[in-house]
């Protein structure tokens, strides 16, 4: 058993001896003394031990699933991430692992199920409660501390760490998957997200996901990657997160990619509304002989219930929209849709037409973001893959063939969708995918504003950096069509 020496073993020992050599002087033999010590020193080390352990904080059930929830709340969604966590505790059936790390204000003061704190909580659930998980435990799978092996010497851990920073999601992941190992690993980011548009405002690069406004820190979409391994890949990924629904994050994360990847996900191509998705309902659906695909088509059904029978008062309620999809099928929508973009080279004010300027009407073309305003169009102008897609093939006959292989492709990929009544164009099962399409003209919109730089670039928040731009750009793809486009 591993002996954790500290400050508190040290007193203890020195107390023993002045004992026993105050027994030797006037109780007893020596001999007894120095056989008797040894074993009160064994007593001491394993008590002290329960307290330094983690592992004994672990109680692993027999089941296929480890469900890690990671919170990203220092910022205006604390109170909100710890209300989903409450509907996790209220839908538990008691057949899987959860685990949950979430980061709220350090001067926020949460309450999860009698459970207060503030900064950063680590938990188990379990029927009706929490079981705290010491921080420290966390510690020990970051690489920060396994590059500083005399941060284990810290009795005090800090108490809040930035979920903005991959090593922490990292450390995380690492320490569900070595201490509660599972056939299916389930992730569920919560938290702020943006897409994969990056922009600039007063001089802060705003990024994808996963804002800690304390450290003004956001995780890239190619930082999950790059910086996370691919021993932290999962079956099964919940984006609850604003706008995250983009084909160039999803193609980001397929399996594969060298690093962090996913199989199959939920996610949202619009802003999604506070009340988040209805964890109590997932949980109480769920089944421990669940498969991934399967969980994410229960999903995707529980929330469009939720959806269209909850919330009426909710301002967003209209507008949600939501898929599952199958990442092993990804591929083939990034080759057919390249097929298309190297025909479109000569077609750009066909698919300005299809697009849109200014107020786009939803009627005419399915969109996620407010068009109505210079600054989300500079950030998240996010289109419907498929509707536009389809419509270059209704409207460009020569482009027809390439236009339907690049549709089918997307019906394969997408499991299920839905989108509420503002989404009139709206089709389940083919739409719900959305990609990246600026308006140029417009104010603050220019290609250096986007930061999106070169292919070659090596900054990891720019649009370029991701796979799905260099991926084939040689040969022709989206981002080289942009470029071509629109690049002065």
């Amino acid at each position: 058993m591993l002996v954790i020496w500290n400050g508190s073993n040290f007193f203890i020992l020195l107390w023993l001896t002045r004992y026993f050599v105050f027994m030797e002087k006037f109780l007893i033999k020596k001999i007894v003394v120095l056989l008797f010590i040894p074993f009160l020193l064994s007593i001491v080390c394993c008590a002290d031990n329960l307290c330094e352990n983690e592992e004994d904080n672990v109680y692993i059930k027999n089941t296929d699933w480890t469900m890690m929830h990671y919170c990203a709340g220092d910022n205006g969604l604390a109170f909100d991430l710890c209300d989903d966590i409450e509907e996790v505790i209220k839908g538990y059936n008691d057949n899987c692992n959860v685990l949950v790390l979430i980061d709220v204000s350090a001067e926020s003061q949460c309450t999860i199920y009698d459970e207060t704190f503030s900064g950063t909580g680590v938990f188990r659930v379990e029927k009706n409660k929490l079981i705290r998980i010491e921080m420290r435990d966390i510690y020990k799978y970051s690489s920060r501390v396994l590059d500083n092996p005399h941060i284990y010497c810290k009795t005090v851990y800090e108490d809040s760490i930035d979920t903005g920073d991959t090593d922490w999601l990292q450390a995380f992941i690492t320490y569900c998957k070595e201490n509660y190992p599972a056939k299916y690993y389930g992730l569920f980011l919560g938290g702020h997200g943006m897409g994969v548009g990056s922009t600039v405002y007063s001089d802060i690069v705003q990024k994808n996901i996963l804002i800690d406004e304390d450290t003004k820190r956001m995780i890239c979409a190619v930082d999950l990657t790059t910086n996370l391994n691919k021993n932290c890949s999962v079956d099964f990924l919940d984006l609850d997160l604003c706008y995250m629904a983009c084909v160039e994050f999803l193609y980001q994360i397929r399996k594969g990619n060298g690093g962090f990847s996913a199989d199959y996900v939920v996610a949202s191509a619009p802003e999604v509304w506070g009340m988040g998705q209805n964890y109590s309902n997932i949980y109480k659906e769920f089944t421990s002989d669940i498969t991934p695909e399967k969980l994410a088509r229960l999903i995707l059904k529980l929330q469009d219930e939720y959806t269209q029978y909850s919330g009426d008062w909710h301002s967003l309620k209209s507008k949600q929209s939501l898929i599952a999809c199958d990442l092993s099928k990804i591929s083939n929508v990034k080759q057919k849709f390249d097929n298309l973009c190297s025909a479109l080279m000569n077609k750009k004010e066909l698919a300005e037409s299809i697009r849109g300027f200014g107020n786009v009407s939803i009627n005419k073309m399915t969109h996620y973001f407010p068009s109505s305003s210079s600054p989300d169009w500079r950030a998240f102008p996010y289109f419907d893959l498929y509707d536009f897609v389809f419509q270059i093939g209704e409207k460009d006959q020569e482009l027809k063939s390439l236009s339907d292989e690049v549709c089918t492709a997307i019906e394969e990929m997408i499991l299920e969708s839905f989108g509420r009544s503002y989404y009139s164009r709206f089709q389940p099962g083919k739409m719900g995918l959305s990609f990246f399409y600026p308006d140029f003209s417009r104010d603050g919109c220019s290609w250096d504003y986007m930061i999106w730089n070169e292919v070659s670039s090596s900054k990891n928040e720019c649009y370029g950096s991701l796979a799905w731009c260099k991926d084939d750009v040689t040969t022709g793809n989206w981002f080289s069509l942009l470029e071509y486009w629109y690049k002065d």
